[in-house]
């Protein structure tokens, strides 16, 4: 099955990626680390595929393809998963500590940053486009304004970069 992974639509290489953390991936080690790297597999899957090297203590080193530029990493250097990286953790407090009246943008901004924190992952926001935690915490406040017109503007630089995450991690399951 691994032959075909290439092949298969996205929903089936997310389940394939998620029942390996069930399971000891040392054996397809060499080309889980081929489908990692590779930058036509959706940012989704190449970061579960990540995760599951974290987990599992995989010492190799991975050449990831992320946005316009490729990384090296040793999985075993990692913290945990996407929703384990300290700037995610923080964008969660501040959107519940700011947001907590308003339950619908909560919602809203915990899962645009869900999703996002998996296409930065392993990098953080600040790495990636320059943007603090703080400022992307205002920045999705923001776009969620935009998004349901409480909001004629903000900033162009902030609002490509978020876009620009939307559209690489959209998908249809």
């Amino acid at each position: 099955r691994l032959d075909t992974f290439l092949t298969l639509p996205i929903h089936e290489q997310d389940q394939f990626v998620s029942a390996l953390f069930q399971q000891n991936i040392r054996p397809y080690k060499e080309t889980l680390i081929r489908y990692a790297e590779n930058a036509s597999v959706h940012p989704l899957i190449r970061a579960t595929l990540l995760t599951v090297f974290c987990e599992q203590q995989i010492d190799c080193v991975i050449h990831y393809p992320i946005d316009e530029r490729t990384i090296d990493i040793n999985p075993t250097e990692l913290v945990g998963s996407p929703f384990d990286m300290p700037q995610y953790k923080a964008l969660i407090s501040l959107a519940h500590q700011h947001l907590d009246a308003d339950p619908s943008k909560l919602e809203l901004v915990e899962d645009v940053s869900k999703r996002h924190a998996l296409y930065v992952y392993p990098l953080d926001w600040e790495t990636f486009c320059g943007y603090t935690t703080d400022e992307m915490f205002a920045g999705y406040v923001q776009y969620m304004e935009l998004l349901f017109g409480q909001r004629d503007d903000m900033d162009a630089d902030i609002m490509s970069c978020i876009q620009q995450m939307e559209l690489n991690m959209n998908v249809e399951m």
